[in-house]
């Protein structure tokens, strides 16, 4: 299969086929504005100085290339030190690589592995009934194919299937070819295109479908961020946020995605992680002293609001403030005596 990517990106407010300019016969696209009047050789297109100027670009035309190659994810493949050179390629150039077992002679065990004294544990024997019940206990008798024995009329042999989906190649044959290289005028701090090193073409693996692509946390704008940290922290499944997510981001950005539901709790544990750094929380307190920190911060908040408020202070505001209050005494007598089936049954031994 080959196919071939039509990159698009924003040049001074004007759309640029990048396809132009790379390959043989390369030139200057259309619409391409403010190009270097000397001929260069190796490139034909500069990207707009005005967006792009100097190493601190780096992440932003990055950023932009990916975007503009759609039906396949690109990663940073040479990049230099000084952030003036680098070159994107297609995901499926890498190759999958077999981990293979190293053993060594007369043992049982991988090397590097740290013995450990075996702990003796009580267990009932389970009979032959219950251990049919366990599907993974039960007996799976093996089943013969035939083979195909016609003469020229083989079947050529495949890669068996793998455990995990992945996009990397099989093998150094099967590499995808698609590249983008860019490089940087030290003198001018100048974006160039590589117009011969590059190439747009894709082999062995189809395009991806724009359905198929994640949204990350930079996809989400201040108020949905907003909106998610509050789903989160309200106990709402992270696969229903991830749906709620999804809409919202392609409703405002008219963009294809989805949020992954991993995405979605890898987003609230980190913002949860911030803000309780901000309120003074340890992450390795106990569960109990984590949720008397953020009573004592619900209370303070409450008081706060209260405080500014210019009208009237009403019974309900206040009611909230004693049961708070009386829910962090609670609290803190459970840290200190323990919860009260413990004390009965302190209570109960010491009368025995």
């Amino acid at each position: 299969m080959e196919w071939k990517s039509f990159p698009v990106i924003e040049h001074n407010g004007v759309s640029v086929e990048l396809c132009q300019a790379i390959g043989k016969g390369h030139c200057v696209p259309k619409g391409a504005s403010n190009q270097p009047k000397y001929r260069n050789v190796n490139s034909s297109y500069q990207f707009d100085t005005n967006e792009y100027r100097g190493p601190e670009s780096f992440q932003k035309l990055t950023k932009a290339l990916k975007d503009a190659c759609v039906g396949c994810d690109m990663y940073i493949q040479n990049n230099s030190k000084e952030l003036n050179s680098f070159q994107l390629r297609c995901s499926c150039y890498k190759v999958h690589k077999k981990k293979d077992s190293d053993f060594d002679d007369n043992k049982f065990t991988k090397k590097d592995v740290i013995p450990a004294k075996i702990m003796k544990t009580s267990s009932t024997i389970k009979s032959a009934w219950s251990r049919m019940s366990n599907p993974n206990m039960k007996y799976r008798p093996k089943v013969k194919q035939s083979e195909d024995r016609r003469k020229g009329k083989k079947k050529e042999k495949v890669d068996q299937k793998r455990r995990t989906a992945t996009s990397r190649a099989t093998s150094n044959k099967t590499r995808c070819p698609m590249n983008i290289r860019v490089y940087m005028n030290n003198s001018t701090g100048s974006w160039h295109l590589h117009s011969k090193d590059s190439c747009l073409s894709h082999k062995f693996h189809p395009p991806i479908d724009s359905d198929a692509t994640t949204f990350e946390k930079d996809d989400l704008t201040d108020e949905q961020l907003n909106t998610l940290n509050l789903l989160f922290e309200s106990g709402v499944a992270p696969h229903i946020i991830a749906k709620i997510m999804t809409k919202s981001v392609r409703s405002t950005k008219n963009i294809k995605g989805e949020f992954l539901t991993q995405t979605i709790l890898n987003i609230g544990n980190l913002e949860k992680r911030a803000l309780d750094k901000v309120s003074g929380i340890n992450p390795e307190w106990s569960s109990a002293k984590k949720m008397v920190a953020e009573l004592d911060r619900y209370v303070s908040v409450v008081g706060v609001l209260i405080c500014e408020n210019t009208y009237p202070h009403t019974n309900i505001t206040f009611n909230y403030i004693i049961f708070y209050a009386y829910l962090i005494f609670y609290v803190h007598i459970l840290l200190i005596l323990g919860s009260p089936m413990m004390m009965a049954n302190r209570v109960s031994l010491t009368l025995l």
